[in-house]
């Protein structure tokens, strides 16, 4: 697998010559996770070894990975591209880099990286651990081996209570333990400076973002608000699409409704007439979340399964979920059972919105619900800690 032209200098790595030393006496606690969110999920968790002194060495396989390493977490984290999975390349990566415990996140199954590190009696987690219809398809004909696979793990948490029975249907092996790391995720950071200069003018309007949006959802999401404006015109609507890429045809579907829209990749501010905030740029996420009174789940209102909720409680905010939450259902199930999380249909949108706009109360009621849960989650990474040091 080739990286990124950015990353071409360190293909090396992939080939386990690694690119830096392993210095100093410190226990070595290795995380491997594929993709941003994942290794993102386990940065509390990271953060609580370092504090413990222990190195952390973090391998993913993305580029984009290895930026959000490098940019979001400690600087003693050590990252490394994971070898390709041939046993030459994995063994000498663990003979050098020697870890204490390898800890995998959500469906990261190579074989011969599971193997070596059970054979070099190296203690082996999988956190998160997921079972999903793609993984039904790819173990459907190798349950057996997807079985020893599993068997090899000394500890496994489930990320949902289905993916848990789905383990078990399919390996017969029973996971104790039901955590979602992405619960204890860090708070999104932002610039306070450009916080306050963004809700200065917006002149106190009513701020309702939808976030990481797809190209159908837009569409629906324009739709509803184009009503919602015709009764309350003291209504920003804030898109963030999840592909900023895609911004010249939302333009053309924000024009289709004839609203008016300001775009913050033209640095440009809220004004007096804006009915829609256009948000084409990357890494604002945390930014928006701050300066919004309500928040839209994006890839919940198509068949996507939903994306992070907690970004968005750890902020204290007001959330409403689409009707498609399938990869988030367990956390929106404890939303719901705590009335910290709304429902909706394209369908419904309208009103459930204009319902907050009335009785504002309602927005602050579910706001500091969702707050309180992740204060409650954050006892997850705690209790994590102190199984996975368990292990030898």
């Amino acid at each position: 697998m080739l990286l990124d032209k950015e990353d071409k200098k360190r293909f090396i790595e992939k080939l386990s010559f690694p690119s830096k030393n392993r210095s100093g006496k410190k226990k070595i606690i290795w995380f491997h996770a594929s993709s941003v969110g994942e290794i993102k999920s386990v940065y509390t968790l990271i953060d609580k070894f370092i504090t413990n002194n222990y190195l952390v060495l973090v391998t993913t396989n993305t580029y984009l990975s290895s930026v959000v390493v490098k940019k979001d977490f400690p600087k003693s984290v050590v990252h490394q591209y994971l070898p390709i999975d041939f046993i030459f390349f994995i063994k000498r990566f663990l003979n050098y880099w020697r870890p204490h415990t390898a800890v995998l996140i959500e469906s990261e199954l190579w074989p011969n990286l599971i193997y070596s590190t059970k054979k070099s009696k190296i203690p082996l987690c999988l956190l998160q651990a997921r079972f999903s219809d793609k993984s039904i398809k790819r173990w459907g004909f190798l349950r057996g081996f997807y079985k020893d696979l599993m068997k090899k793990f000394d500890y496994i948490v489930a990320q949902s209570v289905l993916d848990k029975k789905k383990i078990y249907n399919n390996s017969n092996i029973i996971v104790d333990n039901v955590k979602n790391l992405k619960n204890s995720s860090p708070m999104l950071s932002f610039d306070k400076k450009e916080q306050k200069l963004l809700l200065s003018a917006m002149k106190k309007k009513l701020v309702v973002s939808a976030l990481s949006t797809h190209a159908i959802e837009e569409e629906i999401i324009l739709e509803n608000f184009n009503k919602i404006i015709k009764k309350n015109k003291d209504v920003l609507l804030i898109l963030q699409p999840r592909h900023p890429d895609r911004k010249n045809k939302i333009i053309n579907k924000i024009k289709k409704f004839n609203l008016n829209f300001t775009q913050r990749s033209h640095n440009e501010l809220q004004k007096k007439n804006t009915n829609v905030f256009l948000f084409d740029t990357f890494g604002e996420t945390g930014l928006v979340i701050s300066i919004s009174d309500i928040i839209i789940l994006g890839g919940t209102f198509i068949p996507k399964g939903g994306h992070n909720i907690i970004e968005a409680a750890q902020l204290k905010k007001c959330i409403i979920s689409g009707p498609y939450y399938n990869n988030i259902q367990e956390t929106v199930k404890m939303f719901k059972s705590k009335n910290a999380l709304l429902i909706a249909k394209p369908s419904n949108l309208y009103k459930i919105i204009i319902s907050l706009i009335d009785n504002k109360n309602n927005i602050n009621i579910l706001a500091n619900n969702a707050k309180k849960i992740t204060i409650e989650l954050k006892e997850n990474t705690d209790s994590l800690y102190n199984e996975i040091i368990k292990l030898k």
